[in-house]
């Protein structure tokens, strides 16, 4: 057993140390990054649309509303506990700098798009999948950029979950 502690830090420099050190892993990961999010927008409208010309109004409405609760929820606890960004904690250097001091738990950009991929299985699991591998690219990439805690974006993820089991296959 080692006697040394945790330290986030070297946690941080360890996964982030790669990406800076490439200019060509940076430029991925700052695509990925800023990107990822117009990917889910427009897949999600392609599945609403999907929706509405078969005529599946239940299920579009339902699309539509458990998101956009979910959403609305989680951004009200997010300014109730208002988190410390993890660069607001401790002494390193993001990826990407922001100038947001707190609301880090939960990730939002996490929870929006892994309640999409739960959208998207409800819808058709195909591109369900897709959205569930993008949700998982989102939630490291939060990390990495480091702009969440690992917690955030398991509590994000966790969420989603429940809220899409709770209204798409219950």
């Amino acid at each position: 057993m080692s006697d040394k502690k945790y330290s986030y830090e070297d946690f941080y420099n360890k996964i982030s140390f790669p990406i800076k050190k490439s200019p060509l892993k940076y430029k991925i990961f700052l695509f990925i990054y800023r990107y990822l999010v117009y990917f889910t927008i427009i897949i999600y409208m392609a599945l609403l649309i999907y929706c509405l010309v078969r005529g599946a109004y239940y299920q579009f409405f339902n699309a539509v509303l458990t998101p956009a609760i979910t959403f609305i929820v989680v951004t009200i606890i997010r300014r109730l506990i208002n988190a410390p960004r993890p660069y607001k904690v401790y002494s390193i250097e993001p990826l990407i700098a922001k100038k947001k001091d707190g609301e880090s738990f939960p990730s939002r950009h996490t929870l929006s798009i892994t309640i999409i991929a739960m959208t998207g299985l409800y819808i058709w699991w195909p591109v369900g999948v897709v959205l569930w591998i993008m949700s998982v690219c989102m939630g490291i990439s939060r990390v990495v950029a480091g702009v969440h805690f690992p917690k955030d974006v398991l509590a994000a993820g966790i969420i989603s979950i429940v809220a899409g089991m709770g209204m798409f296959f219950w």
